[in-house]
């Protein structure tokens, strides 16, 4: 589901140090997510109250905001892309005619860091505004995966079939649970096969994205590409304790990892049309499976219990006697990359309960972020699980191109595949990110379907057969698959 919008370039940035002398012009230097934006601020404060314009875009945008004894706050709201933000900036006071403080970005939870320097203060510097600056290059080609090609015939692999039934157990009537569409697999190797766990949705609800009812279908397959299809789902919302969470929207997007005992983990997204939960479900079978519910819902006190997310990767290790990819544990704990408009990341001892990574503000560390004239421009988000590799741990990832502003080479609001490297001993750290998409909508089938923009929405990763294979939704409509050398090994 294409349901949450995200930032770009828009870095407010104003602040204070004593109210008497906070009145004035402002250079403000902005670091969110490790991007910068250097600006200009004029704030005015009178009886407490701040109010002013900052330069952004080239529109001078209304500050408001409040002096509480040495506590400033004050907040800017705009729009990008048709999504309202908000940014809210909170420093404190001092008489250096230098500040710092920090920055939240909402709805997103976003936060960053900000220094200002009061006009004819030392330190000074002229103000230019400026994008997003990328991640420095580091070896771009050795640390990827790929580069991957579609296969000559075959795809799409897995479409609809309406003629499948199935006894649905919340409604007790039979359903065509994969009417409409198929889309959005994850992928495992099991006994020497590609298994596909795919989201399929029926016809029942309204058309549109999400306002069908999703469940999981498998498909298995000796090459990677000809699959054969079980007749009905084997996973979906029921009349257990997860329905309210589950009903009626249903399960989606699942990206699916082994441990090393040969027990399956499912991360996915519950949808009841009103928020989006990431959760974890485990099996060893791939058909029986046993549901946790929210992933976040005990970490740091609830605190992200009930908070939107999704798109969620654990980070694996490839086994090459075994042929297949495992969880792997770093600094003792399993670690997911997760996030939709924005990519975070947590860890667990367990593989089942998640602690999502915070900064040192209370909030969110933010791994990636939106980048103007890239194909993520609009927002990234998470894909298959990440490989720990001898580079470092290496994520695909989905972006999306923004409306304005966006990679010119793609369509509006287009989803393609991109990949950024992580330092294995620091897992928050980003080494490096590709400026291009490694996979991108071309063909009429990926750019045709309930998501007419066009999408490569890569969801499952597997090493078969000496290569990768690398498994992804169409426009919201069908699964293809895209593979990619392994010639010198991880």
């Amino acid at each position: 589901m294409k349901r949450l919008l995200t930032i770009s370039t828009l870095l407010f940035a104003s602040s204070a140090f004593g109210a008497h002398n906070l009145t004035g012009k402002w250079a403000i230097h902005s670091n969110v997510a490790g991007n910068e934006s250097d600006q200009e601020c004029k704030l005015v404060v009178t009886d407490g109250k701040i109010t002013g314009v900052c330069k952004a875009q080239d529109k001078d945008n209304p500050v408001t905001g409040t002096v509480t004894g040495n506590k400033a706050t004050w907040q800017y709201q705009s729009d990008f892309n048709g999504s309202p933000l908000t940014f809210i900036y909170t420093a404190t006071l001092n008489d250096s005619g230098k500040i710092a403080g920090t920055v939240e970005v909402r709805p997103f939870a976003i936060t960053g860091d900000f220094t200002a320097i009061l006009n004819g203060h030392a330190g000074m510097r002229p103000v230019t505004e400026q994008p997003f600056k990328e991640s420095a290059a580091v070896a771009a080609e050795p640390w990827q995966i790929g580069p991957f090609t579609r296969p000559a015939e075959g795809n799409p692999v897995v479409k609809p079939n309406p003629e499948s039934t199935f006894m649905d157990p919340v409604l007790k009537t039979p359903v065509h649970w994969e009417a409409l569409h198929t889309f959005n697999p994850a992928a495992i190797v099991k006994h020497g096969k590609v298994v596909l766990l795919y989201r399929a949705e029926d016809d029942s609800g309204k058309m549109g994205i999400g306002m069908h009812t999703s469940r999981l279908g498998m498909a298995v397959s000796s090459d990677g590409i000809h699959f054969t299809r079980r007749a009905a789902p084997v996973f979906y919302p029921a009349d257990d304790d997860q329905k309210a969470n589950e009903w009626p929207g249903g399960v989606e997007d699942p990206r699916l990892v082994e441990t090393e005992d040969g027990t399956y983990v499912l991360t996915y997204t519950q949808w009841n049309r009103k928020i989006a939960r990431l959760a974890v479900a485990t099996s060893k079978d791939l058909i029986h499976w046993t549901k946790y519910g929210p992933a976040f819902q005990e970490a740091l006190g609830g605190k992200y219990a009930s908070r939107w997310s999704k798109s969620a990767g654990i980070v694996t290790r490839l086994d090459e006697k075994k042929g297949r990819l495992i969880a792997a544990k770093i600094e003792g704990k399993y670690w997911m990359y997760w996030g939709e408009g924005t990519v975070y990341l947590a860890t667990s001892a367990d593989l089942i309960h998640w602690t999502p990574v915070e900064n040192g503000s209370g909030g969110l560390q933010v791994l990636l972020a939106p980048r103007p004239g890239r194909f993520d421009s609009s927002f990234p988000e998470g894909g298959p699980p990440p490989v720990l590799t001898k580079y470092g741990i290496v994520l695909i990832y989905n972006g999306r191109n923004a409306e304005k502003d966006g990679d010119p080479k793609l369509g509006p609001f287009a989803y393609s595949a991109g990949e950024a490297l992580f330092d294995t001993h620091a897992p928050a750290k980003l080494l490096a990110r590709t400026d291009e998409p490694v996979l991108k909508p071309e063909l009429p089938y990926e750019k045709t379907g309930q998501y007419a923009a066009g999408t490569t929405f890569s969801e499952g990763l597997v090493y078969f057969k000496g290569q990768w294979m690398l498994y992804y939704g169409c426009a919201d409509s069908l699964v293809s698959v895209a593979m990619a050398p392994h010639p010198t090994g991880p």
